[in-house]
């Protein structure tokens, strides 16, 4: 699911999974409180709506204004996008690419309130502050391994995509 946000600030991209019925979603992002949800949520909207407090400016200003259904990779090769060494741009534009849906009107989104000077601070936490680079290929082959393994225990996994 992609997650976009008004410039400057940056999208946001989160695999999504399906869990006794409910959403929850993770991804591979050195800021901590975007990293993970539980599955707890009944709807992709209502998961979207979860990081909207999340999404803020440097001058505490609500930046998170659409977000898409989730995508499915499953009409690329994986040999492309999985374990690729080559840059993803064509990734990311088809991502763009796919329908998105308003979390608030654009108006409203100038008039809420800003984040709090505590937040702002906050947000300034990384989970990583290495000099190194990290292997994002393995961390992603880690990731997909585990959800074969628990596919494999707990059956079926439920329908992740429309």
């Amino acid at each position: 699911m992609d997650l976009r946000a008004i410039e400057p600030d940056v999208d946001h991209v989160v695999a999504v999974f399906k869990q006794n019925g409910l959403w929850g979603a993770m991804s591979k992002t050195n800021f901590p409180v975007l990293k993970w949800r539980d599955p707890v949520y009944k709807t992709i909207r209502e998961l979207a709506m979860s990081y909207f407090h999340e999404y803020f400016l440097d001058n505490g200003g609500k930046s998170f204004k659409d977000y898409s259904l989730p995508f499915s990779l499953k009409k690329f090769k994986i040999e492309d996008w999985l374990i690729s060494e080559e840059p993803l741009e064509w990734l990311a534009e088809a991502l763009d690419d796919a329908p998105h849906f308003p979390t608030v009107p654009p108006a409203l989104l100038k008039k809420l309130r800003k984040a709090s000077r505590v937040e702002i601070e906050a947000s300034d936490m990384r989970e990583w502050m290495g000099k190194e680079k990290m292997n994002n290929r393995d961390l992603v082959l880690k990731a997909y391994a585990l959800l074969k393994k628990d596919d494999q225990k707990n059956g079926k996994r439920d329908s992740q995509t429309k």
